[in-house]
């Protein structure tokens, strides 16, 4: 209990009670573990940096933008307006999904991951040896670039725990905290990545498939744009974000 009110001390509300589920569902009987992690280690070798070759041929010119027709497939599946799904990318995502093909948009937070690495046992100290440059601020001169430089930083990252590091950065558009990958109906969190790395249109289906786990669709539905914002962001600053998202929608509908 003591590391889930860290996560709610560090994480903005709404995200803190996701987090919290997702870690709360991690405590699993040793049988169940070891046949994940079984999946998870196969996984894992096969996502090492991602590459412009890791997604299909036939996607391969679609990473940047979202269709018409991605925005209607999500929004039949959850019953709500195109409009809507429009507005709450707008907002949410603002730029696209991609550095480059291939690359998803991340957010390594290193808050998380050092939270992460004490519920894991693993010693700082060790980690900021093996990992520098995760533990470094975002260097965009040396990397050319802040996505780069986060992309660099989850790398280094990851030579301490692959696990720990990708759990702890914020994927793709919508900026979705890898540990809430069981969340996007994922196995682990390294198909979570994968699947974050194929497309613009696989990035809104898994923030579809977080939104309806976390009950939200309900407010969208209804137009209740603070209620979500309040729920998926946060009460910080909830009222000009959900003035900004009903904007956006009333704008789409027309």
């Amino acid at each position: 209990m003591k590391y889930y009110r860290e996560l709610q001390r560090i994480l903005p509300a709404g995200l803190a009670l996701v987090a919290i589920a997702a870690f709360a569902g991690s405590q699993q009987p040793a049988d169940t573990a070891n046949v994940e992690n079984a999946a998870t280690q196969r996984l894992e070798a096969s996502h090492h940096d991602l590459t412009e070759n890791d997604f299909p041929d036939s996607a391969a010119d679609r990473y940047t933008r979202l269709t018409e027709l991605d925005y209607r497939k999500v929004a039949d599946e959850l019953g709500v307006e195109v409009a809507a799904i429009k507005a709450l990318a707008k907002i949410e995502a603002g730029n696209a999904g991609f550095v480059a093909p291939g690359k998803p948009i991340i957010n390594f937070d290193l808050t998380v991951f050092r939270q992460m690495l004490r519920r894991s046992g693993i010693s700082l100290a060790e980690a900021r040896r093996k990992a520098p440059v995760a533990f470094a601020g975002v260097n965009v001169r040396r990397y050319g670039s802040y996505g780069a430089a986060q992309h660099a930083r989850l790398r280094s990252a990851s030579a301490v725990s692959r696990d720990v590091a990708y759990k702890s950065t914020f994927w793709g558009m919508f900026q979705i905290g890898g540990f809430n990958y069981r969340q996007c109906d994922c196995s682990s969190v390294f198909e979570f990545a994968k699947l974050m790395s194929q497309s613009e249109a696989m990035q809104l289906e898994l923030f579809a498939r977080f939104i309806r786990a976390n009950n939200l669709v309900r407010y969208v539905r209804a137009r209740n744009w603070y209620a979500f914002a309040k729920a998926y962001n946060g009460g910080r600053v909830v009222k000009g974000y959900a003035a900004r998202m009903a904007r956006e929608y009333a704008r789409f509908k027309r």
